[in-house]
C-alpha cells in the first residue's frame, strides 16, 4: 500500500492525521536534518499502524516535505 504523507518537522508534538484514505499529515518535533524526521516519520508510521519499522519504506521525497511510503505488511 503506498501513502502519501505531508511532514512538518520542528512541530510542537508529534501527531499523524489522516486526510484521505492514502494521504497523511504528520508533524514531528524531530529536525530535518541528518535524516532525522524521516526517522521519526517512520517510527510515527508504525505507532499508527501498528506494524514494525521494517515494514515501511520510503519510495520518494528524502528530501522533501511531500514524501511517499510503501508499506508491506
Amino acid at each position: 500500500m503506498l501513502i502519501n504523507c505531508h511532514v512538518t518537522p520542528k512541530a510542537k508534538c508529534n501527531q499523524v492525521s489522516q486526510i484521505t484514505q492514502n494521504l497523511y499529515k504528520i508533524k514531528t518535533t524531530a529536525p530535518a536534518t541528518n535524516n532525522l524526521a524521516n526517522q521519526a516519520v517512520l517510527k510515527l508510521l508504525a505507532d499508527h499502524f501498528k506494524i514494525k519499522k521494517s515494514q515501511i519504506w520510503l519510495k520518494a521525497g528524502q528530501t522533501s516535505r511531500e514524501k511517499v511510503f510503501e508499506i508491506v505488511k
